[in-house]
């Protein structure tokens, strides 16, 4: 579950990159600054994920599973997320996402010629900018996006579940023992 979430924000990172480089807009800081909480997004999830392994323990069948912890929190934060990463790519195309007009405009001797000379991109013809904007779409605004979006919060167990998982699980009488006797408590 979370190496699926994981691999989605490469294609939110990819999206979000081609976007800057298609709207020119990749020197502008506060567009810097949305890529850069995708990449964020990304990068905390690969580091979910690394931990999860790094931490892996035998279990009584011989099997090695991956710290359950660790998978639990990076599920929380991923799907907590998951809704703000996508609007913030959605954010980063501005109209792009609302001015689409479709192949047959495109093809379409009266109108055609006035599209591909208005809406090209930085180094892509209107087209391939409006191809670009189509699969952002579909990622985050279709109806299948919103679907999948629903799916994310709610397969295996959702959040108010994962998050008793981690209270009644994760062992914190070595953090209150430190406590203890940093403050003096005992």
């Amino acid at each position: 579950m979370l190496t699926r979430l994981k691999v989605k924000s490469e294609v939110f990172v990819a999206c979000a990159k081609m976007v800057t480089e298609v709207l020119g807009t990749g020197q502008i800081p506060g567009v810097r600054s949305m890529l850069a909480e995708i990449i964020e997004y990304n990068r905390t999830l690969e580091a979910f994920i690394l931990a999860a392994e790094a931490n892996a323990e035998i279990n009584e069948s011989g099997v090695m599973c991956p710290d359950v912890m660790m998978i639990t929190t990076g599920r929380l934060y991923a799907i907590r997320n998951y809704p703000h990463i996508i609007h913030v790519l959605q954010e980063m195309c501005g109209q792009g996402l609302v001015m689409r007009f479709g192949k047959a405009a495109f093809e379409n001797p009266d109108i055609g010629p006035d599209l591909a000379e208005l809406l090209p991109g930085k180094g892509v013809t209107g087209m391939q900018k409006e191809k670009l904007m189509n699969f952002i779409w579909d990622l985050t605004c279709s109806s299948l996006a919103g679907r999948v979006a629903l799916f994310e919060n709610v397969n295996a167990s959702p959040a108010p579940r994962m998050r008793e998982r981690l209270v009644s699980e994760f062992d914190t009488s070595a953090m209150v023992a430190d406590l203890k006797k940093i403050a003096e408590l005992d």
